[in-house]
């Protein structure tokens, strides 16, 4: 698995550099209630926190990249997200809120 950033034939950022050891890099947060999903898969790099995220709320869905608190990348179009099929692959995130101290559990 492998993050990846930049345009077609140009990628700017690679994370991690080799893609064997990604499912031991990244880590995956979920919170759930009525009308509302939220999932996050983060990982850090130089110094940044990174989240590719999806959320839907009230039938309203976004998704993207956060890179720290401050810049935000959203998907345009139509949203196929499938970070759903992570969620048993990746180390759950014990410090993201979402998670709501249910790691392990």
């Amino acid at each position: 698995m492998q993050y990846r950033f930049g345009k077609p034939g140009h990628v700017e950022l690679r994370y991690p550099e080799d893609p064997k050891s990604g499912l031991s890099q990244f880590k995956y947060a979920h919170y759930s209630r009525s009308q509302t999903e939220r999932y996050e898969i983060s990982f850090s790099n130089h110094g940044s926190d990174y989240a590719i995220f999806d959320y839907s709320e009230n039938r309203q869905h976004s998704a993207g990249v956060r890179v720290g608190e401050d810049t935000e990348i959203l998907c345009v179009g139509k949203i196929k997200s499938e970070l759903t099929k992570l969620q048993k692959l990746l180390v759950c995130d014990a410090d993201n809120a979402l998670n709501g101290g249910n790691c392990g559990k």
